[in-house]
């Protein structure tokens, strides 16, 4: 088994433990589990990211730079929210809201902004937003 492979399976048994953790922990009050894939490649160059929807790609960002994507979040009822970070990308990422209570309809914008640090590694980090929406 390579390196990748290995390096693979261990990020999704990480972000399957972790699902399983939070539908443990809160048991029937979870409403639903939704799950946002996050890439960037940091590289001593700058890159566009595309969109298509299905997960954040942050393109290619040098050490000490920085970019921000946004994603849209509603539910049919009222709910409360709450977005883990997995993943090697996890310690870039800041949201620009967490743990709050989404009402029936709404819809909210969050803000998802990473910064790489200078002292980063060159190379490819991903990850996932995990996004709990509990019963209120």
């Amino acid at each position: 088994m390579n390196k990748t492979k290995l390096i693979l399976l261990i990020i999704l048994l990480v972000i399957f433990s972790s699902i399983a953790t939070a539908v443990i922990y809160f048991n029937n009050e979870v409403y639903q589990i939704r799950s946002l894939p996050m890439i960037v490649e940091v590289k001593n160059k700058i890159g566009i990211g595309l969109y298509g929807g299905e997960q954040l790609n942050f393109g290619i960002v040098p050490r000490g730079g920085a970019s921000a994507l946004t994603f849209n979040i509603t539910s049919s009822k009222d709910v409360n929210i709450l977005v883990l970070k997995k993943g090697n990308i996890a310690g870039f990422i800041t949201l620009s809201e967490n743990n709050f209570l989404l009402r029936k309809n709404e819809l909210k914008r969050i803000e998802t902004s990473l910064r790489i640090p200078m002292n980063a590694e060159f190379g490819n980090y991903s990850g996932r937003l995990i996004i709990i929406l509990r019963n209120v």
